[in-house]
C-alpha cells in the first residue's frame, strides 16, 4: 500500500505545480497508446528522440544565450528555464534508462540521445537552482526553485536535502500556491520512515488548503496515518471526508477524482470492518455510496470477511443487499459469494437455496436480466454455470466416498438437485454433456435407471467427445435394460429396440455391436417374431468374432426351427454348427438334436397317412443311429406300421430283428407270436416253425 501512495504523492505533486506556475517546471508523460506493445514501444522511443533532439537543441541555445546575458535582468529567468529543461530531460533519460538494452529503436538513436541517463540530468537540475537560490535570492519563483530542487533531489535519493528545501517553501513561502504540495511530501517522506505522528502534522496542515488539488489526497493520507496510529475512528472519519468531497453529486464544478474516492471506499472497508458491527455494515455505506459502488463495496467487503473466516457476519450484510437492492448488478455475485460462505461451513441446503435464487434471477424472463444485460451476460453465463458446476462436482465426489455414511441419501438428493438445476439452463447452443452424463451417471447409481437413460442418450446425441458419445449411447441400453428388469413394462423392449439401432447406426463397429445386434435379435425373438429375428441371428451365428453371441444365436435359431416344426431346417442347421464346432460336448448335443428332429420328422409322415414311408425311414433310423435311445421305439413303431398297412411280411421280418437286437426286452415274446401268426396265414410255413421254435 505505501509503494502506491508514494507513487501517486509523485504524481499528483507535479501537477498541481505545472498548473499554479506559468513556467510549468515539469512537462506531462508522453502518453502511450493501447495496442501492439512492440508497435508502442517503437512509436514512444521515435516521439523521445524527437523530443529529446528538440531540447537539447534547446538547451545548447540556452547555454549560448546565457552567455550574453549574464548580469541581466533576463539572465536568472533563463537560469530557471535551463533547469526546467534539464528536469524535462531527466524525464527522456529515464525513458531511455528503461529501453536501453532492449529496443532497436534506442540502439538506432543518436549516440548523445542513446546515452542520456536521468540521473545525471537531475543532477545538472539541481545544480542550476542551487545556483539560482545562493546567486538570485530575490528572483520572484523562488517557491518553484526550492519545490523543484527538493522533488529533484528526493528523485536522486538525497532526501536530507529534499526534506530541507521542501520546508523552507513550508517556513518561508506560506501564500505560494506550492506550499500543500511540500507538505504533502513532507509528510510522504515521514510516512515511509514510519514517523506517523509527524506525517500527521504535515497532511493536517493541507486541510488549511481546501481549494488545492492535493486537498483530498491529504486527507486521504491523514486517514492512513491515523490507522497505523491504531485511531480506527479518526482514520474513518477521515476517509469518509474523501468520499464525501470527491462526490459526483456535490462537485459543484469541481473536477472529481474517482480513482481517489474508490480508494477511499475500498480502504472504509478494511479500517470499518475491524471497528464495527456486521450489522451496521449495510447501514453504514448505503449512505456513502451510489448503487453501483455499493454494490462493488459489499462484494469486496465479503471476501475480506469471508477471508477471516466470518461467514455468519458477511451473511448478515450481504443478505440485506440483496433485499433492499433486487435490482442491483452484483446481485448474482452476491448470491455466489454467499454460496461460497455457505459452502465452506458445509450448510448446503443453504447453498441449494443460494442457488436457486441466482437461478430465478437468471432467469431469461426476469426482470433483473433486462435492466442488466452486460452484467447477465457476465454473471449468468459464466460466474452462476462454473459455480453451480463446481458444486455439483464436489458433492458427488463427496457421495462416492462416503456412500455409507448417515448423510449419504441426504447429500446424493442435494447433489441431484444441484445437477437439475444446472441442467435447466443449458444452453441448447452449447450443451454441457459433460455435467449430464455426470448426472445420469448419480441417477444410474442411485437405481433411478430410467431417468438416467433418458441423460444418457441425449448426451450420446449432444456429445462431442466420441469416447463419451459412444460410452453414453450403449450406457442408455444398459440403464434401460435394468429398469425394465424392474418394472416389467412391455413397451420397454420396443424402447431397447429404438436405442440398440441408434447404437449400431452411430457406432457399427462399436465394442458392443455384436451384443447390441444380439439383443436386437432376442427381443424379436422373445416376442415371436420369428420372421425378424432369424436373419439378425443368422448374422451372428455365421460370423466367428461374434464369440459367446454366435453361441446364444445358434441356439435361438434352433429354437425357432423347433417352433416352426421345421425339423429338416433344424437337422441341416445342426449340422453346419456340427462341422464348425470342435467341443465335444456340443458336438453331442447336436447329435441327440438331430436324431430327435429326424424322428420327429418321420413322425409327420405316419400322421399325414404315408404308413409304409414311413415304416420304411423309421427302420433306417434305427440302423443309422443304433446307440440313440429313439432306435428301439422306431424299430417297434415301423413293425407297427408295416402291419397296420398290410406289409404283414415286412412287419414279420421286422420283428424278428426287433426281437434278436432286443432280446430281454418284454415285448420280444408278443413280437414273435404275432411273427409265427403271420408267416402262418401267408403260408411261410417254414419261417413260422422256426419264429414257433424261438
Amino acid at each position: 500500500m505505501m509503494l502506491a501512495i508514494v507513487f501517486t504523492t509523485l504524481t499528483l505533486a507535479l501537477p498541481s505545480m505545472a498548473e499554479t506556475k506559468q513556467s510549468g517546471a515539469v512537462l506531462p508523460e508522453l502518453r502511450i497508446e493501447s495496442g501492439n506493445e512492440e508497435e508502442n514501444q517503437k512509436k514512444a522511443l521515435k516521439s523521445e528522440i524527437l523530443i529529446s533532439k528538440t531540447e537539447n537543441q534547446a538547451i545548447n541555445s540556452l547555454v549560448s544565450a546565457l552567455k550574453k546575458s549574464k548580469g541581466t535582468p533576463q539572465e536568472v529567468e533563463m537560469w530557471f528555464r535551463l533547469a526546467e529543461l534539464y528536469m524535462r530531460r531527466a524525464k527522456s533519460g529515464r525513458f531511455f534508462d528503461l529501453y536501453r538494452d532492449g529496443s532497436d529503436a534506442a540502439r538506432f538513436a543518436p549516440p548523445e540521445i542513446r546515452e542520456e541517463s536521468s540521473v545525471a540530468s537531475l543532477k545538472r537540475a539541481i545544480q542550476v537552482y542551487t545556483k539560482i537560490e545562493r546567486e538570485f535570492p530575490k528572483f520572484r519563483e523562488m517557491d518553484s526553485v526550492l519545490f523543484n530542487n527538493a522533488f529533484a533531489s528526493q528523485q536522486i535519493g538525497l532526501k536530507k536535502n529534499a526534506e530541507a528545501l521542501y520546508l523552507k517553501v513550508v517556513d518561508n513561502y506560506t501564500k505560494s500556491p506550492l506550499v500543500p504540495d511540500a507538505q504533502l511530501a513532507l509528510g510522504e517522506m515521514k510516512y515511509e520512515q514510519q514517523r506517523f505522528e509527524s506525517a500527521l502534522e504535515h497532511f493536517s496542515a493541507i486541510e488549511k488548503f481546501p481549494k488545492s488539488k492535493v486537498y483530498s489526497y491529504g486527507l486521504y493520507k491523514s486517514a492512513w496515518t491515523l490507522y497505523n496510529l491504531h485511531k480506527n475512528e479518526e482514520a474513518i472519519d477521515k476517509l469518509i471526508q474523501v468520499v464525501k468531497f470527491h462526490n459526483p453529486e456535490n462537485s459543484q464544478g469541481r473536477k472529481v477524482n474517482h480513482n481517489l474516492r474508490a480508494e477511499a471506499l475500498r480502504d472504509l472497508t478494511v479500517f470499518y470492518g475491524e471497528k464495527y458491527s456486521a450489522s451496521e455494515v449495510y447501514a453504514f455505506f448505503s449512505k456513502l455510496c451510489t448503487s453501483d459502488e455499493l454494490g462493488d463495496l459489499m462484494l469486496q467487503m465479503g471476501k475480506m470477511y469471508l477471508s477471516h473466516s466470518k461467514q455468519a457476519e458477511m451473511n448478515t450484510f450481504l443478505s440485506e443487499f440483496i433485499k433492499r437492492n433486487p435490482n442491483s448488478k452484483n446481485r448474482v455475485k452476491a448470491h455466489l459469494l454467499l454460496i461460497e460462505s455457505y459452502e465452506s461451513v458445509r450448510d448446503r441446503k443453504a447453498v441449494l437455496t443460494e442457488l436457486h435464487a441466482a437461478s430465478e434471477v437468471c432467469a431469461p424472463s426476469s426482470s433483473w436480466v433486462a435492466q442488466n444485460p452486460q452484467s447477465a451476460d457476465e454473471a449468468c453465463n459464466y460466474d452462476l454455470p462454473n459455480t453451480n458446476v463446481d458444486v455439483a462436482k464436489k458433492w458427488w465426489e463427496l457421495w462416492q466416498k462416503n456412500k455409507q455414511s448417515k448423510d449419504a441419501k441426504e447429500l446424493a438428493q442435494l447433489t441431484q438437485q444441484v445437477f437439475k438445476l444446472h441442467l435447466a439452463r443449458e444452453n441448447p447452443a452449447k450443451p454441457d454433456t459433460k455435467s449430464r452424463y455426470a448426472y445420469a451417471e448419480l441417477l444410474f447409481q442411485l437405481n433411478d435407471y430410467r431417468n438416467a437413460s433418458k441423460h444418457y442418450e441425449e448426451v450420446s446425441l449432444k456429445s462431442q467427445d466420441t469416447t463419451i458419445r459412444h460410452d453414453a449411447a450403449y450406457s442408455a441400453l444398459v440403464a434401460l435394460q435394468k429398469a425394465s428388469d424392474k418394472s416389467k413394462e412391455s413397451t420397454d423392449q420396443n424402447e431397447m429396440v429404438r436405442l440398440s439401432e441408434a447404437y449400431l447406426t452411430a457406432h457399427p463397429q462399436g465394442p458392443h455391436a455384436y451384443q447390441v445386434t444380439f439383443k436386437i435379435g432376442f427381443i424379436a425373438y422373445e416376442q415371436e417374431n420369428f420372421k425378424e429375428a432369424e436373419p439378425i441371428l443368422r448374422q451372428l451365428a455365421t460370423d466367428p468374432k461374434s464369440g459367446e453371441f454366435k453361441l446364444k444365436s445358434e441356439d435361438l435359431i434352433l429354437d425357432i426351427l423347433n417352433a416352426r416344426k421345421d425339423f429338416g431346417g433344424i437337422r441341416t442347421f445342426a449340422a453346419e454348427i456340427d462341422r464348425q464346432t470342435t467341443d465335444p460336448e456340443r458336438k453331442k448335443k447336436l447329435k441327440t438334436l438331430m436324431e430327435q428332429s429326424e424322428y420327429a420328422e418321420i413322425q409327420v409322415v405316419a400322421k399325414d397317412g404315408k404308413q409304409t414311408e414311413a415304416a420304411d425311414r423309421l427302420v433306417a433310423f434305427a440302423r443309422g443311429n443304433k446307440s440313440s435311445p429313439l432306435a428301439k421305439d422306431a424299430l417297434w413303431q415301423a413293425l407297427s406300421l408295416y402291419y397296420s398297412s398290410g406289409h404283414l411280411i415286412n412287419g414279420a421280418d421286422l420283428a424278428l430283428e426287433y426281437v434278436e437286437t432286443y432280446p430281454s426286452d418284454s415285448k420280444s415274446l408278443n413280437a414273435l407270436i404275432d411273427a409265427a401268426k403271420h408267416y402262418t396265414d401267408n403260408g411261410f410255413l417254414e419261417k413260422a416253425a422256426v419264429t414257433m421254435e424261438d
